[in-house]
């Protein structure tokens, strides 16, 4: 019983998370910021 509960929970919050990853709002802005950042760091590790 314990076991099928917490199965179930994890699934309705897996998903939230892919109803989250997958909104076009997260995606666009997100992803766009996220990578900025990452650029950012590589310039800082390694200048141009």
């Amino acid at each position: 019983m314990k076991a099928s509960c917490l199965i179930k929970k994890r699934e309705e919050l897996q998903g939230r998370l892919n109803e989250f990853w997958l909104s076009p709002i997260f995606s666009i802005d997100g992803m766009f910021s996220f990578m900025l950042k990452n650029l950012r760091r590589a310039s800082i590790k390694r200048p141009l």
